[in-house]
């Protein structure tokens, strides 16, 4: 009898370990996927930085070229300093969508670790441009191909909008109730439509959307461009969970030089560059906890990136001479 009760003893010690065995080992796989956001950052960051300096000071260097001969300046010297312009342009955001695609496999890969059903997330990177007080929203790169990569304005988003205002995070797990309660707005979604034909799906259809192929094709007609027959085969385009973490600094009084400070878009304390944004097709799919911590560790690392591209483009005073300048010439006006 006592052999049956220390049996049963260390059975329920064993069942009780269960859960912190497996939390323990959830904690380990989450620390070394950290290590290997951190670890390829690290150095990408750095080899990033010093060749955008040099693409910027090749564009330097163009420049005056043509400057100082004036009038003399020939076809080939501003070959070059349109060559040179485009490294800077193009090249390095090219290279940034290429560091963008690397961490988005990193958050590909931390999504399926929480979600056994394999149904896939969807990111994208959008900068944010302050002109006349507003900020303008522009998509730069995406996990899926981006639908449309035009600028339009933060207040057509609730969630640019309230990132903006408050430099937080923004996190919504049922869009579609939120929008029948007139709390979210996105300029994709056809709001009438929701208000006047879409119902909000039982329990037992949410399931079916999370664990099989099923897709909400009502909710797909309520945003544009919504026919099935146009899909791209992308579900995920139209989502019901979305995480909108900012690229941002802090700027209070000693965080940042006052240099720096003046050369970026500096509103209420905040430097806003952009957003990683992270969608999914059902709801409840983000929580508030390792979610947010993972996807602002990938928007702080990333946000790294976007500095030393504004800092040789938009910051720099060559860059938008060089543009000018070869905006000016009736060869070249039409390549920049």
């Amino acid at each position: 009898m006592n052999i049956y009760r220390v049996a049963g003893a260390e059975l329920l010690k064993f069942l009780s370990q269960l859960p912190l065995a497996a939390k323990e080992n959830e904690n380990k796989n989450y620390l070394k996927l950290i290590k290997k956001v951190v670890g390829y950052n690290q150095g990408k960051i750095a080899d990033y930085s010093f060749l955008a300096n040099e693409s910027h000071k090749q564009l330097r260097k163009c420049y005056q070229n043509v400057i100082d001969k004036r009038n003399a300046a020939k076809e080939g010297d501003y070959k070059a300093l349109l060559k040179a312009y485009q490294n800077v342009s193009v090249g390095l955001i090219r290279q940034f969508k290429g560091h963008a695609a690397e961490n988005f496999q990193f958050m590909e890969e931390y999504c399926l670790s929480k979600d056994f059903n394999q149904k896939k997330a969807r990111f994208c990177i959008k900068s944010a441009i302050l002109k006349q007080e507003a900020f303008e929203i522009l998509p730069i790169a995406g996990s899926v191909p981006l639908r449309n990569n035009t600028a339009y304005q933060a207040s057509e988003s609730t969630s640019f909008s309230y990132v903006i205002r408050t430099g937080k995070y923004y996190l919504c797990n049922n869009i579609p109730e939120q929008v029948k309660r007139r709390k979210y707005k996105n300029s994709r979604i056809e709001e009438e439509h929701v208000f006047d034909f879409y119902k909000l799906p039982k329990r037992l259809d949410n399931l079916r959307f999370r664990f099989t192929d099923k897709k909400d094709t009502s909710w797909i007609r309520c945003w544009n461009n919504g026919n099935l027959s146009q899909q791209t085969g992308e579900p995920s385009s139209y989502y019901k969970s979305t995480l909108v973490v900012p690229l941002s600094f802090l700027a209070r009084a000693g965080d940042l030089s006052d240099a720096f400070i003046e050369n970026f878009q500096v509103r209420e304390d905040k430097i806003i560059l952009g957003f990683l944004c992270l969608d999914h097709e059902n709801i409840n799919f983000f929580n508030e906890n390792s979610d947010v911590d993972f996807a602002s560790v990938i928007a702080d690392l990333l946000s790294l990136y976007w500095v030393h591209y504004s800092i040789c483009t938009n910051q720099s005073s060559i860059f938008q001479r060089s543009y000018d300048l070869l905006k000016s010439h009736r060869s070249f006006s039409t390549s920049v």
